[in-house]
């Protein structure tokens, strides 16, 4: 059982043509989620499983999106070595639509390489495609993320994640940092 919420959500936005910034602080909606693992449940060689969800409108745009959603995570992960790990993920979505009203369909896809630079230490590298079928605003975007998970205990760990868009319809620059438990 998964149970993911932001807290805090913080988005800076800067309008090109005219230069101007915007900025909101906002709470994120709850993501609830079963997480099956079909093989190898503790990630050694080839692993599998499914992952589906839904998202509980708790948060406040831009930050939450103001109704509910769902999906399904497909992941797949392969030990290369004992230090590498490659990993495709694939995801299909109920997305809430942009204005809050219904939702629509979303898909992405997700390669991975991550690799064990100590034993606490591990950075990834990965390249996404996502499209977005939002009658708002649809767009396809292509990504690519460098990220750094550091396990504190075996129970918890800090992650932060940049990620850039690669084509014009994706979002210039993305920074991510979080803390990820086990109860």
């Amino acid at each position: 059982m998964q149970l993911g919420w932001s807290p805090v959500g913080y988005v800076r936005e800067r309008d090109k043509p005219d230069d101007s910034v915007t900025r909101q602080l906002r709470s994120g909606d709850m993501r609830l989620a079963v997480r099956q693992n079909f093989r190898n449940p503790d990630g050694k060689g080839l692993s599998f499983g499914a992952e589906p969800f839904v998202t509980l409108p708790v948060g406040r745009s831009p930050v939450g999106a103001g109704t509910w959603g769902a999906g399904l995570v497909l992941p797949v992960t392969y030990d290369l070595t004992d230090s590498l790990n490659i990993g495709v993920t694939g995801e299909a979505d109920a997305r809430p639509n942009e204005d809050g009203d219904g939702r629509h369909f979303r898909a992405s896809g997700v390669v991975a390489a991550s690799i064990e630079l100590t034993e606490r230490l591990n950075a990834t590298i990965e390249a996404e495609w996502l499209r977005d079928r939002d009658p708002v605003d649809p767009s396809s975007q292509a990504l690519a993320g460098l990220g750094l998970q550091w396990e504190l205990t075996p129970t918890r760990a800090l992650y932060g994640e940049a990620v850039a868009g690669l084509n014009h319809q994706s979002p210039d620059m993305h920074l991510y940092m979080g803390m990820a438990a086990l109860f």
